[in-house]
């Protein structure tokens, strides 16, 4: 099986219709089939945790957001940043370098970023996509990105969660409060 990893063999194929991706292990393959099915068996135990995972690596990274455990340090001297995961490290350390390796191939565009993430969101500026999407009954909004989302659901249940130091006033959006204090 390692040896695929340098070979390039791949011969687990996704059949679900119009996907046609293949990996190199029948895990890989398993794992990919749940992003069609939905399915997320590997679910957290902490209490009042609600959220589930498709793999059980995705799961374990999860549970470093309670546990507070950060192993992946930044190496550039007097950062001290540390990460939970490698691939957010790897993502942090393009601050330092400036390598912005995902370009927009969209003519007259030109961005770069230095995430799949930031560059797949951005992607939908110019395709229209909008797949998050409010679930409050009778609210049809829809978002480009998760964070949008998460932002608007503040509409819903009224909360103000930013707070001035100065006055004691509350704002929904932190942006807001920035604007407050100046």
């Amino acid at each position: 099986v390692h040896e695929r990893s340098h070979t390039g063999d791949r011969p687990y194929q996704c059949e679900h219709p119009g996907c046609g991706k293949a990996f190199a292990t029948g895990y890989g393959l398993k794992s990919h089939v749940r992003t069609h099915t939905g399915e997320k068996p590997y679910r957290c135990t902490e209490e009042n945790c609600t959220k589930s995972f498709k793999t059980s690596g995705d799961l374990q990274k999860h549970i470093r957001t309670h546990t507070g455990e950060r192993p992946f340090k930044c190496p550039f001297e007097g950062c001290g940043r540390s990460f939970t995961t490698s691939n957010i490290r790897k993502v942090h350390i393009r601050t330092h370098t400036g390598e912005r390796p995902y370009y927009c191939t969209e003519p007259g565009c030109g961005r770069a970023f230095a995430s799949a993430t930031n560059y797949k969101n951005h992607v939908r500026i110019h395709t229209g996509e909008k797949p998050y999407v409010c679930t409050v009954p009778g609210c049809d909004k829809r978002f480009t990105e998760y964070s949008s989302l998460y932002k608007h659901h503040v509409v819903h249940t009224h909360s103000k969660p930013y707070n001035c130091n100065h006055c004691g006033k509350t704002y929904k959006q932190i942006s807001t409060l920035a604007m407050h204090k100046r």
